[in-house]
């Protein structure tokens, strides 16, 4: 958790949308072009976030214990709202186009092949601007006991 949170932010709580994800199907081989996408406000329960989120890897896709995987897009002028996670790091590979990424106070414009690493308790968010979409490929790690949470910071 930060030690203290951005000026005039406080912390939100969401319930978790409950989107059916599992496909006992679903073995080592998973693509994208197979798997539903959600809105990412159907996956977080955050109102106020935006793009379309695809899992491909974790326990309740295929059965993956050890890690979470996905890919989410933006389209122009969509945002992933201020928020971070209490327990387990996450990562950010961006495959294709670009965006303003926000870590902790820092705001930094990000394009291919950037990847960025989010230890537990980093504010971090992601916002698209007019013409510009961006796909990033995410991760989780899925540490025994460790259950993945969000807290949102709008």
């Amino acid at each position: 958790m930060p030690e203290s949170l951005p000026v005039g932010t406080s912390e939100v709580v969401y319930p978790r949308a409950v989107v059916p994800r599992n496909d006992p199907l679903l073995g080592k081989i998973v693509r994208v072009a197979d798997r539903p996408g959600y809105t990412l406000e159907e996956v977080t329960g955050n109102p106020h976030d935006q793009g379309t989120d695809w899992a491909l890897l974790g326990p309740l896709i295929n059965g993956a214990t050890e890690f979470s995987v996905g890919v989410f897009t933006m389209t122009p002028n969509q945002v992933h709202p201020p928020h971070y996670h209490p327990v387990g790091p996450e990562f950010y590979y961006i495959v294709s186009g670009s965006c303003l990424l926000r870590v902790d106070d820092e705001e930094v414009e990000a394009g291919p092949e950037t990847a960025v690493y989010l230890p537990e308790g980093t504010v971090h968010a992601v916002r698209t601007r007019d013409g510009e979409t961006v796909t990033i490929v995410y991760g989780f790690d899925r540490r025994p006991g460790a259950e993945i949470s969000t807290v949102w910071l709008e």
